[in-house]
């Protein structure tokens, strides 16, 4: 099961697709009674009671040295402390313009030496200049794989860098030139600051599009790198790509489309309030499923808008169409637009038979043999 905890409600860089617009309020530290009550929500839930795959805590914060890294460290502590029979895993979201040897340390120590940081280079806001944060930013990410930081970076689908492919092609190989080898790609909603900035906005229609280039891209880079018998740490991983090439053999959706997230993902804020991702906190969609100081653990996880929601997406999708396991008509929050329906179709399609035809090496690169 996948968990999200925002930590804080002030994201001191201001990207122009941020959830939310309150820059400049207070950092609020995520307390021990909002996580221990939290816990006890997640251990009504199937995941916990079945001893499945455990569950992955993603920290989603603006920077660290504002929320005080001692907060995260405390959370980390106390989930390990009242989940001791599942197994737990902690992965750190966080823009890149702020670190000291404290951050680094807290990386090591709580995240297994990994960060994921954004490389959002057109809707990126800051109260400096674009090239002075770049200059910073490429600083730090030196200063993270000096250090022995694993870094991912998660590259947002925006303007040329979602429409055209040598585009995205070229900042691969600006991140690869930093010594980047994980790739993680998103394609952004229409909300806060990003509505008024709509020509960057990748429309459905030219997503799809954009990823069949991808795909096939990727592919050919793919077979090269498998026949070159280079080893896994020579080859740049772009996901969610390598895992729908691998759930697609199993005819399961993947990423934020899996079919089934409205299940599987649970939200809480510093303020207690659980919803179902990130993306519905400040959305135009109010949705929350109660709050851990004030609801038990039946009324948040049965909360009719939960129920709603997972039959919503269970429902979704294009009468008649084979894929619909695989995209639900995209998320519940901001559902798939498009009007010809043959460019998403032939993505899915191509997905499944190079899924089957390259198995060898979606399994090479997964580790999976």
């Amino acid at each position: 099961m996948l968990i999200y905890f925002v930590i804080t409600s002030s994201y001191n860089p201001g990207c122009l697709h941020c959830h939310t617009t309150e820059k400049n309020n207070r950092n609020t530290p995520l307390f021990d009674n909002v996580v221990k009550s939290f816990i006890e929500v997640l251990k009504q839930t199937d995941a916990y009671t079945q001893k499945s795959n455990g569950f992955t805590f993603v920290f989603h914060v603006g920077e660290l040295l504002p929320v005080k890294e001692e907060s995260i460290l405390r959370v980390c502590e106390t989930i390990k402390e009242n989940m001791p029979d599942v197994k737990v895993k902690f992965l750190l979201q966080m823009p890149l313009t702020l670190i000291n040897e404290s951050v680094i340390t807290l990386i090591k120590d709580c995240f297994d030496g990994s960060v994921n940081i954004p490389f959002d280079q057109e809707i990126r806001q800051t109260n400096i200049s674009y090239p002075r944060f770049k200059f910073l930013w490429e600083k730090n990410v030196k200063y993270l794989r000096e250090k022995g930081i694993h870094v991912t970076v998660n590259v947002a689908l925006v303007g040329d860098t979602g429409r055209c492919i040598s585009r995205f092609r070229s900042v691969v190989t600006y991140l690869k030139s930093l010594g980047i080898r994980d790739i993680h790609i998103e394609k952004f909603f229409l909300q806060g600051e990003f509505e008024k900035s709509k020509t960057l906005y990748i429309k459905d229609s030219e997503y799809f599009t954009f990823m069949n280039y991808l795909l096939d891209w990727y592919i050919e880079y793919l077979i090269n790198w498998y026949r070159g018998r280079k080893t896994r740490e020579d080859v740049i991983i772009i996901n969610p790509l390598v895992q729908m090439l691998y759930l697609a053999r199993f005819n399961r959706g993947a990423s934020c489309f899996a079919g089934d997230c409205m299940r599987n993902i649970l939200t809480l804020d510093c303020n207690g309030n659980v919803y179902p991702c990130p993306a519905f906190l400040f959305s135009e969609r109010k949705v929350s499923f109660g709050n851990v100081l004030k609801n038990n653990a039946e009324e948040i996880l049965s909360n009719p808008k939960r129920v709603q929601l997972i039959i919503e997406q269970a429902l979704l999708g294009c009468d008649g169409c084979e894929y619909v396991s695989f995209c639900h008509q995209g998320c519940p929050k901001q559902p798939f637009e498009i009007t010809d329906r043959t460019v998403c179709r032939k993505f899915f399609k191509k997905l499944i038979d190079y899924s089957k035809r390259y198995k060898h090496i979606v399994d090479c690169l997964l580790g999976t043999f």
